[in-house]
């Protein structure tokens, strides 16, 4: 499992003047929003991935009622009698799968739809489509599910996977939306202070920030994670194996590069007429960079967070993968896939149900996160 920067830092050089320098300081206003609207609401995959993300993060804040409504075993409660005859873990219950084929059906016909050659099914045909699927799904569930012992089967411990599922998707925005919080504050932080003011120390900042920067992103996080894991922890005893562990990883790691682009950010704005006729009038640095520069890179970072929570996910999936995310008995989606390899041959639905979850779940971040940014970005062009 390979991880790098997304697309959009790839060269940060390049990023920073073709990707956001299309939204100035001038640009963000009340007048803009409107259109900020239209154009996201005219991208249907950024609008399908908010749909999805916004069930994502209802499932993961209601995942303890879910479990209980579904009369699923919790996540950490092992089901001994969920053996075959052989005494190995079971698989999905019958019929307990029929809701999520029929929803799966339905967007593939939704999606069929959008190519008909009749207007009328072109424009609205997905919509009923869609309705009937959520219908049929929600029939099939109250059918199925209350008599269903184990909905996606149990794992090699004898533990609900469905459970473990919901459970995880609840740990990885948790930790994913904390670590993208304190790298997008760190990050723009040091690229206010680094782009804005020029000298000595700021040019020792940037050659610092490049050079961590052409490292391996993901072996420098294994190498902070593993250092982390040893038994005296790090920083002196201050963290210890966990979850603060993968939260400051990922933060500390996700900031190098985000400062990087903020940093190549700045320094174009503040080459601009309105912040050169600012400093002519005897304004502070201090408000400058709070009303005249912050502004301009306040919207591109609404687009890139989407990009750094997906980027996140993954970090969190890759560090448990390899044992050094996060701990036992935790349910994470690393960990499940780690865990499914020895047995992928025989149980198919211990790899399956953790990988769609987050295949879908960063794929949805990522379209949002690009609607979000071409929808801020005027100089994209709409179809």
């Amino acid at each position: 499992m390979s991880i790098g920067p997304p697309e959009l830092v790839a060269d940060s050089e390049t990023a920073a003047q073709e990707q956001f320098d299309g939204v100035d300081a001038t640009e963000v206003g009340a007048p803009a929003l409107p259109l900020f609207g239209r154009r996201l609401l005219a991208d249907r995959a950024a609008m399908a991935s908010a749909a999805f993300v916004l069930v994502l993060v209802l499932i993961a804040i209601f995942a303890p009622l879910i479990v209980k409504a579904v009369g699923a075993p919790g996540p950490y409660a092992a089901d001994p009698s969920a053996r075959d005859q052989f005494g190995d873990p079971t698989g999905p219950s019958p019929g307990a799968l029929w809701p999520f084929i029929a929803m799966l059906a339905g967007a593939a016909l939704a999606t069929a739809s959008r190519f008909a050659p009749v207007p009328p099914i072109k424009r609205y045909g997905w919509v009923l489509i869609s309705g009937i699927a959520f219908l049929a799904g929600v029939a099939l569930a109250i059918a199925f599910w209350p008599s269903a012992h184990h909905i996606f089967g149990v794992d090699k411990e004898f533990r609900d996977l469905f459970s473990r599922v919901l459970y995880g998707a609840r740990l990885s925005l948790e930790v994913a939306a904390i670590a993208a919080a304190a790298s997008l504050i760190i990050g723009l932080t040091f690229g206010l202070l680094v782009g804005y003011f020029r000298g000595s120390v700021g040019v020792a900042i940037s050659r610092l920030i490049d050079a961590l920067f052409a490292l391996p992103l993901l072996l420098l996080a294994l190498g902070m994670a593993a250092a982390c894991k040893l038994a005296r922890g790090c920083l002196g005893g201050v963290l210890h194996p966990g979850l603060a562990v993968v939260i400051v990883v990922i933060a500390l790691v996700n900031s190098i590069f985000i400062a990087r682009v903020m940093r190549d950010q700045v320094l174009s704005l503040r080459e601009k007429r309105f912040v050169e006729t600012a400093r002519s009038l005897g304004t502070s640095n201090a408000r400058i960079i709070f009303r005249e520069i912050l502004p301009g890179v306040l919207a591109p970072i609404a687009g890139y967070a989407a990009l750094i929570i997906a980027q996140d996910v993954l970090f969190i999936a890759a560090l448990s993968y390899l044992g050094i995310g996060i701990q036992f008995p935790r349910a994470s989606w690393g960990a499940m896939l780690a865990d499914a390899n020895p047995v992928l041959g025989t149980a198919w639905w211990y790899m399956l149900f953790p990988g769609a979850a987050l295949l879908l779940t960063v794929l949805a971040f990522n379209l949002l996160g690009d609607g979000l940014r071409d929808a801020l970005n005027p100089r994209v062009s709409r179809p």
